[in-house]
């Protein structure tokens, strides 16, 4: 069974909260890695351009966890003060959780 066979499954039962996980899913595996290439690939150029304009060395992780950083500070911005959950933000957030564990196992990290 694949994950979209899986998500038929699961979908009516967990209802909406499994929306975003799997729209973050779907646009990591999909549009999104189709148009930037693999996560490793894509925040490898965004660290050699953020060194090239800051003199400061990141690595893709550091780059991912930056862009991840970025969203959470807007969700709990939002959340804190108009009382608004972001839904595309919280999208972006887990698919940033997705693209970190992409590029991870592609570096060959340990995973437990």
């Amino acid at each position: 069974m694949n994950f979209d066979e899986a998500a038929a499954i699961v979908h009516p039962i967990v209802g909406a909260d499994f929306d975003a996980a799997y729209k973050a899913y779907q646009l990591t595996n999909g549009p999104r890695q189709h148009t930037y290439g693999h996560p490793l690939d894509d925040y490898t150029r965004v660290s050699e351009i953020f060194k090239a304009i800051t003199g400061h060395e990141l690595d893709a992780i550091d780059c991912q966890f930056m862009m991840l950083s970025v969203k959470l500070a807007r969700l709990y911005h939002n959340i804190k003060t108009a009382r608004v959950l972001h839904r595309d933000s919280l999208i972006d957030a887990q698919g940033y959780l997705n693209t970190i564990d992409k590029t991870w196992k592609a570096q060959g990290g340990a995973i437990e």
